[in-house]
């Protein structure tokens, strides 16, 4: 009789264990996000990149019913609710190449992006681990850099021969 109070709150503990240690609400985790099919891509060319995610549920038979996006410009624009554009929430099945409509996006700039989805009942997953992507140089008018030339080379029709640059310098320590 003396350990009936310790059994009991083990049995307590084992109970409540499954519902606080998931990631998920209703057994949902929303993972492996993708921006034109890459992890966390830098360089994209797209103004309106493709999204796609991967949904996993206890559940059989799981189905998603809709789903939401946020997107910030940093991390903690996404934890502190200052986002650049949310879809809001979607009925839709659809996780495969879901089409950015947010803002223009600008040359390189750094989204930082999550997604949450719901099943059959109104109860939604917890968001995504947090996947961005980066814009590639959009315009012209964008790059900053010069081409690396020898500055007496003549100008030459047709193709040239593969250029070799070399210059000496010393160093002041041993490496």
């Amino acid at each position: 009789m003396k350990y009936y109070p310790f059994f009991l709150k083990i049995l307590c503990v084992f109970l409540l264990i499954p519902g606080s240690n998931s990631k998920t609400m209703a057994g949902i985790e929303v993972k492996n996000l993708l921006c034109e099919y890459q992890i966390n891509p830098i360089g994209i060319g797209v103004l309106n990149p493709r999204l796609t995610w991967q949904l996993s549920s206890f559940e059989k038979e799981f189905l998603q019913s809709g789903y939401e996006l946020r997107f910030a410009a940093s991390l903690a624009g996404l934890r502190s609710g200052d986002l650049i554009w949310t879809t809001g929430k979607v009925n839709s099945a659809k996780s495969v190449n879901v089409v950015y409509c947010g803002p223009d996006l600008k040359s390189m700039e750094r989204v930082f992006w999550q997604v949450r989805c719901r099943g059959k009942g109104e109860e939604w997953s917890h968001w995504s681990e947090p996947a961005f992507w980066e814009m590639g140089i959009l315009k012209p008018s964008d790059w900053k850099a010069r081409w690396i030339s020898f500055d007496g080379e003549k100008p030459i029709k047709g193709s040239k021969p593969a250029q070799y640059f070399r210059k000496g310098f010393s160093l002041s320590k041993m490496i």
